[in-house]
């Protein structure tokens, strides 16, 4: 029988991948916080049950475990470390009876001093587990960060905060590309300094241990198709800044998962739903374990009604079946099928409750209107009307002031230094939202305006890119006015794997094939992406393309959050 012990990050990890359910069915009898583990001397031990301990390998975990072996707990010990573990360390831990894992790289002396702690000789092995990301989709990561605004400044303005945050990115993309047994080309945005910086950090570190990157890039089934240096020309990681595109965080998404965080908000694949008699309710979702969610989870909000009616009536129709028992053989048989029965009709409420919240949100707040015009202001020239349009919005008492901000954050970025902004700010004002709400109108120009981009965010930086985006929309089959907007991310990822980075924009920290046909890519992106985002990847991979694409960021964003963070510019009076 074993406890398996988390730290503050392991623990949503692991619930994010497994249920409680399967976690009972390894024979794991008690789940607890390290923090919890340790003992006074002469409390009482569980010396029955083997401890697992799945952490992350910081210094204040370190001080937990020295603090946990004076009196251990439990009667043995396995310590599983998220990263790598050098090989003379595991040496110097050998024949010890603790088994604990790590979930990223773990420094020498950090093992020594592990080491020197276990006077009983409890730790039985010490294993090497990446798994220091959150994997909210088959294709999408997260590192948790919710702010990494202030990796924004030049790097010698940077506080220890700061530094703190880095080097959690680097951990974490580190053990993302060891998970997927990848040694990749490392590509990245020149025109930001943060993402140069993090892609030298990881190209020195993925050299540091040679012989485990070799261990891990030609173990069967995940060799190299063809190398410079070691490094798999097919594989490819692509570091972005998020400030090349604002507009995707501010607008409204019409697909279930996306809509999901937008208007409700998800947390670690859980949905908090206020509730007005009793405390709020949470929601489990899961691609993994919830059958309808994954098929639906990027359908847009018309194909979801669809869905569910169809899942109304199925699990109607099995209702009615197994109401009508008139023989002992039929009960036998609903016996036998109501574990999935019961499953269904949970799932079944659980949906038709989410949406049904969706669509009161949407009335709400009339957000059809407030779409479409977001959709045309971020793919379509059209200042004059689009001022009109936004003047009319906001003297309207019945839109939501957050939606009136959003309208006109998104005109500031098209419309840059038009005399134009300056009025729907006073108006901005005159609706009763809050001074430093409406500064961010400023902010996100310095944030993330012209000067700062180095692409040409909205295809109109010259008479070239305008007339070719004109031709290209009018060619495109666009499904309706919700759905217009395409993120800069997926434009990236179609150049990419069609060989047409520019490699001036996007240099390389090692020697490449330009040619080389990309069959895994890995987007990660400094300050934030989007579950828009992430359909769009997972729709990409749900076709059957020779490459695989995953997506990583710091955070998964949604208007909300994303403006929290660049109002941290304000409040902490942060200069770019």
């Amino acid at each position: 029988m074993k406890a398996l012990v988390l730290d503050a990050e392991t623990l949503p990890i692991v619930s994010l991948v497994i249920s409680q359910t399967e976690i009972l069915q390894r024979d794991v009898f008690l789940v607890e916080t390290i923090d919890k583990s340790i003992i006074e001397r002469g409390a009482e031990r569980l010396g029955h049950l083997s401890g697992v301990y799945f952490i992350r390998p910081s210094n204040e975990n370190l001080m937990l475990l020295q603090r946990g072996l004076e009196y251990p707990k439990y009667g043995s010990i396995s310590i599983y470390f998220t990263n790598a573990v050098p090989e003379q360390m595991l040496k110097d831990l050998a024949g010890a009876s603790i088994s604990i894992y790590f979930t990223n790289a773990v420094p020498e002396q950090m093992l020594k001093d592990l080491a020197g702690a276990d006077r009983l000789d409890l730790i039985k092995n010490v294993v090497e587990v990446f798994a220091d990301i959150y994997p909210i989709n088959h294709d999408l990561f997260s590192l948790n960060l919710p702010s990494v605004i202030g990796l924004t400044k030049p790097r010698q303005r940077w506080t220890r905060i700061d530094d703190g945050c880095f080097d959690r990115m680097v951990d974490g993309v580190f053990a993302s590309l060891l998970a997927l047994r990848k040694f990749p080309v490392i590509r990245y945005q020149r025109s930001s300094e943060v993402c140069t910086l993090l892609a030298e950090r990881l190209h020195a570190k993925l050299r540091v241990d040679p012989d485990l990157m070799t261990t891990y890039a030609s173990r069967q089934g995940f060799g190299h198709k063809t190398t410079i240096d070691n490094v798999d020309q097919s594989s490819v990681i692509l570091i972005v800044d998020r400030r090349e595109d604002p507009v995707t965080p501010l607008l409204h998404q019409w697909t279930y998962q996306a809509m999901l965080h937008e208007l409700l908000g998800i947390d670690h694949n859980k949905v908090r739903l206020k509730q007005i008699s009793t405390a709020d309710k949470e929601v489990p979702l899961s691609c993994i374990q919830d059958e309808f969610y994954q098929q639906f989870m990027f359908a847009s909000f018309g194909d979801l009604a669809e869905g569910i009616h169809e899942y109304v009536s199925e699990y109607e129709k099995k209702h009615q079946q197994n109401s009508n028992m008139e023989s002992i053989e039929d009960m036998k048989k609903f016996i036998e099928v109501y574990p999935e029965f019961s499953k269904m009709a949970g799932n079944v409420s659980k949906h038709v409750t989410l949406t049904s919240e969706l669509d009161n949100r949407i009335k709400a707040r009339m957000l059809l209107d407030v779409s479409e015009l977001e959709q045309d202001i971020a793919c379509n020239e059209n200042k004059t009307e689009h001022f009109r349009k936004i003047m009319e919005l906001l003297q309207n008492p019945r839109y939501n002031t957050m939606d009136k901000l959003k309208l006109v954050l998104l005109f500031a970025l098209r419309y840059e230094n038009d005399d134009k902004i300056g009025q729907l700010k006073d108006l901005l004002q005159n609706c009763g939202i809050k001074e430093e709400q409406v500064n961010l109108v400023d902010t996100i120009s310095t944030y993330a305006g012209s000067r700062v981009r180095s692409c040409d965010l909205f295809h109109n930086k010259n008479m070239i890119s305008r007339a070719r985006y004109h031709i290209t929309t009018v060619m495109k089959n666009v499904p309706n006015v919700f759905t217009q907007h395409q993120s800069y991310i997926s434009t990236l990822i179609d150049q990419a794997l069609k060989q047409r980075l520019k490699d001036s924009e996007f240099p390389a920290t090692s020697a490449f094939n330009p040619k080389e046909i990309i069959a895994n890519l890995v987007v990660f992106v400094i300050g934030g992406a989007t579950y828009e985002e992430g359909k769009e990847i997972g729709v990409f991979n749900r076709k059957g393309s020779d490459a695989t694409v995953l997506l990583g960021s710091n955070y998964i964003h949604s208007s909300v959050s994303f403006l929290a963070e660049i109002s941290q510019l304000i409040m902490n009076r942060i200069n770019l």
